[in-house]
């Protein structure tokens, strides 16, 4: 299972951009989800959390961003 989560700067969840099983490869995916709508000029960080659903091991990636309107 796959979660990509848009934070703001306090740690609030701002939108989830994927939320559902994937098999290993590269996509790519849109941040113009509709339930994140437009984003405020600030500090964000996408949270990248990945479960192995038959070891249950999981892995956390969080990478910063900068929005400037």
């Amino acid at each position: 299972r796959v979660t990509l989560t848009l934070v703001d700067g306090l740690g609030r969840v701002a939108g989830i951009l994927v939320d559902d099983a994937r098999t290993p490869g590269i996509y790519t995916v849109s941040a113009s989800v509709p339930s994140v709508g437009p984003f405020s000029s600030g500090t964000y960080f996408l949270r990248l959390l990945a479960r192995d659903p038959v070891t249950g091991v999981s892995e956390q990636v969080l990478q910063p961003f900068t929005v400037l309107r």
